[in-house]
């Protein structure tokens, strides 16, 4: 077995949390039906233009399939602490019917892990946690079961009003609307965390503002994670843009076929107040090849502003559209 022992090489260093006050995103943007008629529009899993929160807001999130739904089987609080374990005094595991291959939701510690082992009915036995947190005393825990083929669990992580990072666990219910404990001005990412036998989301899974009545974010059918090319940069960090890859396909399209994409930043002065998109780069891309590009020196995008990708012009209808690109975060 060999091992990465490289310790020149910063961007494994950052990727693999070497440094406390530095982290990094891989952004990933697709718009799969891009029109001649339809532009501008935004890089994300919808044709529609995206309309972040007016406020922070709790977010109605559901699906357009019955098949992505869930079943809380228990909950309580962790007793003992322990990485390979669940231990609550309280519970009763096996009246509560929780089984091999449940999942376990820390939410205390935003983690989570599968059942492997009903040991009694107060302890259970896991993988360990996904991100190698420990379950200590006081943590609060759901442990939760597919009710159909779908997804049935996902981590939605965003920022509340004040543009701190916040991120909770939800538990689908099909078509019907489950709101979120947290109120978010933004969602940056979200991700199934648990599925039935179809290993996928069967939905659209839609994360809509419920004030605004505006769709905040999404998972598209059969993507397992959102497609949004827009980021927002939480308080407390600056951030830098490093690389930027784009691609166009259309089945059947000219060789010329070719799309125009423009990056912005939409600046924040305050809380719920913005200055305007600012235009920070643009280009162009075709099928005859993917748009490949490394900032020298980085492009910075602040603390509290949004990063946004809008195609601004498409030469061929139904065109997808793929962005990708990786940013460093560096705590002021």
């Amino acid at each position: 077995m060999s091992y990465i022992t490289n310790g020149n090489d910063p961007q494994l260093l950052i990727a693999s949390g070497a440094f406390s006050t530095i982290k990094q995103w891989n952004v990933f943007g697709l718009q799969p039906d891009a029109d001649t008629g339809a532009v501008p529009m935004d890089v994300w899993g919808n044709n529609k233009p995206y309309t972040p929160p007016t406020s922070a807001q709790t977010m109605e999130v559901s699906s357009t399939s019955t098949q992505d739904i869930g079943a809380l089987r228990s909950s309580g609080t962790i007793t003992a602490a322990s990485q390979t374990q669940i231990i609550d005094s309280g519970a009763d595991f096996v009246a509560d019917g929780v089984v091999a291959g449940d999942i376990v939701l820390n939410d205390s510690l935003m983690d989570h892990s599968v059942v492997i082992n009903v040991v009694s009915p107060t302890i259970l036995d896991l993988i360990p946690l996904h991100h190698g947190g420990i379950n200590e005393i006081g943590h609060s825990y759901r442990i939760a079961t597919p009710a159909h083929k779908g997804a049935f669990v996902v981590r939605v992580d965003g920022l509340d009003a004040m543009l701190s990072e916040i991120s909770e666990f939800v538990i689908l219910n099909g078509t019907s609307v489950v709101n979120t404990v947290n109120q978010y001005s933004r969602i940056n990412f979200c991700q199934i965390q648990g599925s039935g036998i179809d290993n996928t989301n069967n939905g659209d899974i839609t994360f809509v503002a419920l004030t605004d009545t505006t769709t905040t974010n999404i998972i598209p059918t059969g993507k397992g994670q959102s497609t949004n090319s827009f980021r927002t940069i939480p308080q407390g960090y600056n951030a830098y843009i490093t690389n930027i890859t784009a691609s166009l396909y259309r089945s059947g399209a000219a060789s010329d076929a070719m799309a125009q994409i423009a990056v912005y930043e939409n600046l924040w002065a305050g809380v719920g107040f913005a200055q305007g998109l600012w235009l920070k780069s643009i280009f162009g891309v075709s099928v005859a090849g993917e748009y490949a590009k490394m900032y020298v020196p980085y492009m910075e995008i602040t603390e509290g502003s949004d990063v946004w990708m809008r195609i601004e012009d498409v030469s061929d209808n139904n065109s997808i559209i793929s962005i990708t690109y990786d940013v460093i975060l560096i705590e002021k």
